[in-house]
């Protein structure tokens, strides 16, 4: 005779605490959603590398009758190394025996929220961190003591423009497929959610209620051929910017400086792990239930959920990136 044992809910515990962190979490990935995402699978390196063709120049006449010498093509390799991140919540067989499914399911949908905050993060300071920058004043971030302007934000759009950044077209589904889906093209702005006002002020500002194909659900408006995208993630400069404040949001006797990220398609990259097992966008959440038993928990006196992933992100082309430093009025 046989029998089902609370051990055998082991696998549906795992099998719960990847969909409630998968259900929470995806609506909220953001940067992720626009760069090029690539799937490396298990047990093959830690490395991948990102290939562009190099456009042609300009042709030349042809000469009658002479067949011209053959281009070779060249391409730009830019290479990115994955790196494992990881966190775990324990908790203890009473806790577990009171309340079992809200035990796992408040601590799953915690580490839901830890993965997209931790990508997000590493994709933000990885953009954050381009060549290619203005500021809404001066040449300088300790300089920086003003809102974003008009012209600011014309001249960030000519240099995209002028070094040929094509408007973004697609983004990456709100699942773990990886798959994209079609958007309106445009370039996307990524900001901190304190400079929504300042934006929503600037001559030829369009609120996002007054069009309908929003490309995220966080995008609260466009100006032009730019659609602005806001998350509290997004973090400032803080006390980095002039020590003359002029009204604007300041950390200890500095002003914070607020970078404005824009991008075109395929400016960006980043990279998850296909794992054997269930899969969070490249994390795996696991569940270990308290009378699991071995020498480190001899009387199953404890419990956890956490997870691990590999993920890493890169600038595929700092032409295709602008960053404007600004600073948000203070309110």
């Amino acid at each position: 005779m046989s029998f089902n044992t609370y051990l055998q809910s082991q696998a549906r515990l795992n099998t719960y605490a990847e969909a409630k962190a998968l259900k929470r979490a995806m609506p909220f990935e953001c940067l992720s959603m626009f760069g090029s995402a690539r799937m490396l699978p298990s047990n093959s390196t830690d490395n991948i590398t990102f290939r562009r063709v190099n456009p042609f120049p300009v042709a030349t006449t042809l000469t009658e009758g002479l067949v011209p010498s053959s281009r070779t093509l060249t391409k730009t390799n830019v290479a990115a190394t994955v790196s494992e991140y990881g966190d775990l919540v324990r908790f203890t067989n009473r806790d577990f025996d009171l309340s079992p499914e809200e035990t796992v399911k408040e601590a799953s949908e915690a580490c839901g929220d830890q993965i997209v905050e931790t990508r997000e993060n590493v994709l933000w300071n990885v953009l954050r961190a381009g060549t290619a920058v203005g500021y809404s004043n001066g040449s300088a971030r300790n300089t920086t003591n003003t809102t974003i302007t008009v012209n600011a934000m014309d001249a960030a759009v000519r240099v995209l423009e002028s070094n040929r950044a094509k408007k973004i077209s697609k983004k990456v589904a709100t699942d773990d497929s990886f798959n994209t889906v079609n958007v309106r093209p445009s370039y996307i702005a990524f900001c901190h959610t304190d400079m929504k006002r300042d934006i929503q002020a600037l001559a030829g500002f369009l609120d996002a209620k007054d069009y309908s194909d929003l490309v995220h659900p966080e995008e609260f408006g466009a100006r032009g051929h730019v659609r602005f995208v806001t998350c509290p993630h997004f973090e400032a400069f803080y006390a980095a910017g002039s020590g003359t404040i002029n009204g604007m949001k300041q950390t200890g006797a500095n002003t914070d400086v607020y970078p404005i990220v824009i991008v075109g398609e395929e400016a960006y990259g980043h990279v998850t792990v296909r794992g054997k097992d269930g899969m969070l966008s490249g994390a795996a959440l696991k569940v270990l239930l308290p009378n699991k038993l071995d020498s480190g928990n001899p009387l199953g006196q404890f419990g956890s959920v956490g997870w691990k992933g590999w993920f890493t992100a890169l600038r595929l082309n700092e032409a295709w990136i602008y960053r404007i430093e600004t600073c948000a009025t203070a309110l």
